[in-house]
């Protein structure tokens, strides 16, 4: 994938459900892209869907360098509550507090979830 790119996830359950997205970035900020969206049992569904305003674009963190993060899918049967992570779309995302990838580590422990690692490269 390349800087300034955009992409979607393809989510296909063996439930129906809600899923969360992460984002984890390479400093160990955590951010909610996408939250408590309901799937439907054995549906491929391409998120973010037409509901959302933006789709996800590839950034790199310091010029010219490669860039790695990773995405977190969560599902689970009933909507989560989300406060203690940053929105993606929030200006805030840089805070300190926002570096808790140990507190998503413990968050997850006991649901069902995969992981996916995107390695963003500069534009020549």
């Amino acid at each position: 994938m390349y800087d300034g790119d955009e992409f979607l996830f393809n989510v296909k359950s063996v439930d129906d459900g809600f899923v969360i997205i992460f984002s984890v970035y390479e400093d160990g900020t955590v951010a909610t892209l996408l939250k408590n969206i309901k799937i439907q049992k054995d549906k491929a569904t391409l998120l973010p869907d037409e509901k959302y305003r933006s789709i996800p674009v590839a950034s790199i963190l310091e010029q010219g360098c490669l860039t790695f993060d990773m995405y977190v899918l969560v599902w689970s049967d009933k909507k989560l509550s989300l406060d203690r992570f940053a929105d993606a779309s929030n200006e805030t995302i840089e805070d300190e507090k926002y570096k808790n990838l140990g507190e998503l580590s413990e968050f997850v422990k006991s649901k069902r979830f995969t992981t996916i690692k995107i390695v963003t490269k500069p534009r020549k």
